[in-house]
């Protein structure tokens, strides 16, 4: 941990550098036909991204933080930045010539179907080692979603140069992000990560058994949705279930429960405290569309919601294979990731 001293009612400085994007849900109560109109129960318009959730939700966690992201110079740039803005997240100055992500998701039930159109802008400038170093020594903690390939690189080694704790979302196999997990403070994966290099048809605690060998020992965990999580710390395995609360949308669902993760590696929370934490940031967003709209407004609202949403039965088993997704093509009723 560094020595910064935050502002006064500021618990953490962290640096989140990632994808910001402008989303569009939808919520229906079934999927539309061919040139078929149909009306939408709910809708969402707002700022996405990885990294951008996260930082929204990591800010009303009480902790100042920066946001580098790429983002355009059109409508949907403005309004990105204009939201990032109320919510307090303090926006790095890489706005540019060209027009910003967008994604349309739409939500059937638990289902979703995601088309995005991500036009080519200059990637986020890439420092010197030394200036990561000198740019790190003003924050707490590192937090990085896999995207910005060189540039999250050079702050991640820079980071793990200077024993700042880096928390990152392991969505993606990106190839960058496949040899991050010997550095970070928690390596908690999806499927589609652990599946670059583990076997579909293993047990679940082998594949995390190999990413606790890759992270030399360091937390990890494999995220199942509606199951919960599954991990391993300091040699003992953990199955920890989801929340249970409706589930509306699961869009932003990983984005919040890393942002938590996070927030518990900030707090010394370590084991089962850290991933319980993390899956109730998770779960509240689930419960409205979009990324942000049900995450608390700030931290004694999170901690009443995660005293109140119980715990599911049982948590994930780890002999099912890796590949296996859940009966029903994963129907929800909680949510984790």
């Amino acid at each position: 941990m560094s020595t910064v001293n935050p502002e006064p009612g500021v618990r953490a400085r962290v640096l989140a550098i990632g994808h910001a994007c402008l989303d569009l849900v939808t919520v229906l109560d079934e999927r539309p036909g061919v040139d078929a109109k149909h009306e939408a129960i709910d809708h969402w318009l707002g700022g996405g991204g990885p990294a951008a959730n996260a930082a929204v939700a990591l800010r009303r966690l009480g902790h100042a933080v920066r946001l580098l992201a790429r983002r355009g110079d059109d409508e949907a740039g403005r309004i990105v930045d204009e939201e990032l803005g109320r919510e307090g997240v303090e926006i790095a100055p890489h706005r540019v010539a060209g027009e910003t992500s967008i994604a349309q998701i739409q939500c059937v039930g638990p289902a979703r179907s995601i088309v995005w159109r991500r036009p080519p802008l200059p990637p986020l400038p890439v420092p010197t080692p030394e200036q990561a170093r000198r740019t790190l020594r003003s924050f707490d903690l590192l937090y990085l979603d896999g995207h910005e390939g060189r540039c999250a690189q050079v702050y991640f080694e820079a980071a793990v140069s200077v024993g700042l704790p880096v928390v990152a979302d392991l969505g993606s196999p990106r190839p960058e992000a496949l040899a991050w997990p010997a550095g970070l403070a928690w390596s908690v994966a999806t499927r589609r990560y652990l599946a670059a290099w583990a076997d579909p048809a293993s047990p679940r605690a082998a594949a995390v058994e190999a990413l606790a060998r890759r992270a030399q020992g360091r937390p990890v965990g494999l995220t199942l949705g509606e199951e919960g999580v599954l991990a391993l710390v300091e040699g003992k395995r953990l199955a920890v279930p989801a929340r249970r609360v409706r589930v509306v949308d699961t869009t932003g669902a990983g984005d919040a429960f890393h942002a938590g993760l996070a927030d518990a590696v900030l707090q010394g929370w370590t084991g089962r405290r850290a991933l319980e934490w993390a899956s109730a940031l998770g779960a509240s967003v689930c419960r409205f569309p979009g990324g942000r709209r049900g995450l608390p407004k700030d931290r004694a609202q999170m901690v009443k919601q995660e005293q109140r949403w119980p715990a599911r039965s049982q948590g994930p088993d780890p002999d099912r294979p890796l590949g296996e997704t859940p009966e029903g093509g994963g129907a929800q009723r909680a949510q984790t990731m």
